[in-house]
C-alpha cells in the first residue's frame, strides 16, 4: 500500500465536473483518450473517465482521503432524481449532463433510501444505479493485460466444440435451477441489513456447502460494508491451480423503500444463484477435475452498491490473485424474445471475452447472441473490470428488461421463461468449463 501522502488515483467510470463543495485536497483532471489508454485505464463505452488525483496532501488532508463513504449514482430522471439528491448525503461531483454524480453517504438508512429510489425511479436498467467507491489506497486504475488470459482466448477462437465440455453442458438439468429459486424466494427478502437476508446467505452457504469434498471447499466472505456474507467455493485446478476462472452472482434482492419490504427477487436474482448453484452440482456430483481452478462466487449487498464484489475484487488484486476470466450471471429468468436470446453487454466488460461467449453460445447453445451497451445500470462483473480483471455479462435485453424486478412481482410465474434460462446455464458452463480445461 502506498503511502497516503504519495499520488493516489482514483478511476469513476464516467466523465465527471466538478460540483460546489469539492474537497479542498481533490484536484481533477480529465484523462486524455490515446493509443494506449485501454492499458492505463478503465472507461465506461466512449466516455472518458475523470481521475481524482490527490497529490502533495497535508497529513490532515490525507487522514481525511482515508474515507470510505463515497458512492457514483447514476440515474435517468433528472426532473425526478435530482432535485431530492441532497436529502441523502452530499454530492460532490455532478456530471454535464446532470445524470451522473459522486456524492459522500453516511446514514445507512439513507443509502438504502437512495438505492430504492434510484430503482425506482431513476429510469435505470438492472441494478448498479448506486455503486459503492473503494479507498482510494484500494482503488486499482491500471487494466493489466494478462498474457494468460489473451492465450487461452486466442486458443478458444479458433478451436472446435470439445467433447468434454459439451457433456457438461448436457448435464444442465433447468428443473434444478427452478427448485432452487423457487426456495430462495420463500424468505421475504433478501435485503442485504434484514434477518432474513443473513439467513437466505446462510442457506445459500450451506447448500454450497453440501457439495463440499476432495478439491472443493466452500467459505464466507465476512464484509466490512454489510452484515450479509459472501460465499466463495474453490475447486482447485490441477495443473495451474494459481490461475482462476470466477462465475459471480448476487444473493440478495430488494424492493422499494428500506430492508423490510417483500423482495422475493426470482429473477434478480434468485435465477443467477441458482444457475451457480446448478453448475456446482454437476462438477462436484460428477466429480469433474479442471487444469485450472474455478470458483463460485455468491455476492453480499449488490443491490446496495456492489458492495461485496468490491471488496472481493479489491481483496484478490492486493493478494495479487491471478483471475484470467470472470462471467457474472444476474438476471436470466425473463425473455419475450420468440427465440432465446442472449445479450452479451458491451460496457465494462472485456471485448475479447464478448467474442469468445459469442462463439461458445453459438457451440454449445441454442440461443442466438446479440450485443449493446446498458447504460444505467451494471452488475458485480464491474467490481472485476474496476481492478482490471477481463469479465463479461450475459444478460437479458436491456432495451426490453423485466418491469416486474424491485417488485413482490418478482417471482416464477411473471418472470419465468426457463427456456431462455436453461441456455444462459449452458453457456455459463460452456464458458468456465472451456476455459477451466476439464481432464476427466
Amino acid at each position: 500500500m502506498k503511502n497516503l501522502t504519495m499520488s493516489i488515483l482514483i478511476v469513476l467510470i464516467c466523465s465527471f465536473a466538478v460540483a460546489d463543495g469539492l474537497p479542498s485536497y481533490l484536484k481533477v483532471r480529465e484523462q486524455q483518450r490515446g493509443d494506449d489508454f485501454n492499458s492505463k485505464v478503465l472507461y465506461a463505452g466512449e466516455r472518458v473517465s475523470v481521475v481524482v488525483d490527490a497529490q502533495s496532501m497535508r497529513s490532515a488532508d490525507a487522514k481525511e482521503m482515508n474515507r470510505d463513504d463515497l458512492y457514483a449514482v447514476r440515474f435517468l430522471n433528472t426532473d425526478i432524481i435530482l432535485p431530492r439528491l441532497k436529502e441523502f448525503g452530499t454530492v460532490l461531483f455532478l456530471d454535464e449532463h446532470k445524470n451522473e454524480a459522486i456524492m459522500s453517504l453516511t446514514d445507512e438508512q439513507k443509502i438504502d433510501e437512495l438505492a430504492a429510489l434510484l430503482h425506482t425511479k431513476g429510469g435505470c436498467i438492472g441494478c448498479g444505479s448506486i455503486i459503492k467507491l473503494g479507498k482510494p489506497s484500494e482503488t486499482l486504475v491500471n487494466h493489466r493485460f494478462n498474457p494468460v488470459a489473451a492465450e487461452i482466448i486466442d486458443q478458444l477462437m479458433t478451436a472446435e466444440p470439445q467433447r468434454n465440455v459439451q457433456e457438461l453442458v448436457d448435464l444442465v438439468n433447468i428443473d434444478n435451477v427452478t427448485d432452487f429459486i423457487s426456495k430462495l424466494s420463500v424468505y421475504h427478502n433478501r435485503h442485504h441489513r434484514s434477518s432474513t437476508g443473513r439467513q437466505s446467505a446462510d442457506y445459500i452457504y450451506n447448500t454450497f456447502k453440501s457439495y463440499e469434498r476432495n478439491g472443493i471447499t466452500v467459505s464466507q466472505f465476512k464484509h466490512s460494508g454489510t452484515p450479509q456474507p459472501s460465499v466463495i467455493v474453490r475447486a482447485e485446478g490441477t495443473t495451474n491451480p494459481n490461475e482462476i476462472v470466477i462465475i459471480g452472482c448476487h444473493i440478495d434482492s430488494l424492493a422499494g423503500w428500506g430492508s423490510s419490504n417483500r423482495a422475493p427477487g426470482a429473477d434478480d436474482n434468485a435465477s443467477g444463484t441458482g444457475t451457480v448453484k446448478e453448475l456446482l452440482r454437476i462438477i462436484s456430483t460428477y466429480n469433474y477435475k479442471f487444469k485450472r481452478t474455478i470458483e463460485f462466487h455468491g455476492y453480499a449487498a449488490e443491490e446496495g452498491g456492489l458492495v461485496g464484489s468490491k471488496e472481493v475484487a479489491s481483496r484478490y488484486r492486493s493478494q495479487g490473485k491471478n483471475v484470467v476470466a470472470m462471467i457474472q450471471i444476474d438476471m436470466c429468468l425473463y425473455s419475450t424474445a420468440s427465440k432465446p436470446e442472449i445479450w452479451l453487454i458491451t460496457n465494462k466488460t472485456s471485448p475479447r471475452l464478448v467474442d469468445l461467449c459469442a462463439k461458445l453460445a453459438s457451440q454449445y447453445t441454442d440461443a442466438i447472441t446479440k450485443r449493446g451497451p446498458l447504460f444505467a445500470g451494471s452488475s458485480d462483473h464491474a467490481s472485476w473490470t474496476g481492478q482490471g480483471y477481463e469479465a463479461i455479462f450475459p444478460f437479458e435485453n436491456p432495451q426490453s428488461y423485466n418491469k416486474h424486478i424491485h417488485t413482490a412481482n418478482d417471482t416464477i410465474a411473471k418472470s419465468g421463461n426457463f427456456v431462455f434460462a436453461e441456455n444462459m446455464a449452458k453457456l455459463a458452463m460452456a464458458f468456465i468449463s472451456s476455459i477451466a480445461e476439464p481432464v476427466k
